[in-house]
């Protein structure tokens, strides 16, 4: 009676299921015509996530968001409407892993990706609910609170929030939670302490 091999070996952190070839043919021909210019006119560019940014400018956890199908799970879904997520981020020697779901945490999928020459993330998207899903994913990671990211099909990108952005989307109308304090010098996705007074409700 033959054995199953029970020594694989698990490329990513997390202990699901790798990405196939991540750095195949596909994802390279993709990721020469994909475009991602990470300027404030793109969708990515307004804050919207509620996770805070951490300290490490990469690791750590993110919210997510794609579009550009429909989720046949999920009544009434679109192409066009976000489906949005938590998601975490780990760095493997030279490999970013991208960890993410939506529906609730019901959907999820993993991203294996590197950097190609010009600072770009170029790797595949596997949907682990649906492995037979897997898309070139292509994205650039603008600044410690946002990453844009692209597939054939639409967006996958994560965000998160440092203070100054938080402040910048909630600084008007009536009953936002405002920051009253003031930050003279901060390098995003720096720690900063909260102390009694930093907030009002006005």
């Amino acid at each position: 009676m033959q054995q199953a091999n029970t020594d694989l070996v698990i490329r990513n952190p997390f202990g699901t299921m790798d990405v196939p070839a991540p750095s195949d043919s596909e994802v390279m021909n993709y990721a020469a015509s994909a475009a991602l210019a990470g300027d404030a006119a793109d969708v990515n560019a307004a804050p919207w996530a509620s996770i805070a940014a951490a300290s490490d400018p990469l690791e750590g956890i993110w919210a997510s968001r794609w579009n550009g199908g429909a989720d046949p799970t999920i009544a009434g879904d679109t192409p066009d409407k976000w489906k949005e997520g938590r998601a975490e981020v780990r760095v493997a020697g030279e490999r970013i892993y991208l960890r993410f779901d939506w529906d609730h945490g019901r959907r999820h999928g993993l991203i294996d990706a590197t950097r190609d020459e010009t600072g770009r993330l170029v790797g595949k998207y596997i949907n682990l609910t649906n492995p037979a899903i897997m898309r070139p994913w292509v994205g650039r990671v603008v600044e410690a609170a946002r990453i844009d990211g692209c597939f054939p099909n639409g967006r996958l990108d994560f965000r998160r929030y440092t203070l100054l952005s938080f402040r910048d989307a909630h600084s008007a109308g009536p009953g936002i939670h405002r920051a009253s304090v003031t930050v003279e010098r901060w390098i995003p996705g720096s720690r900063l302490s909260a102390r009694p007074g930093m907030t009002r409700r006005e």
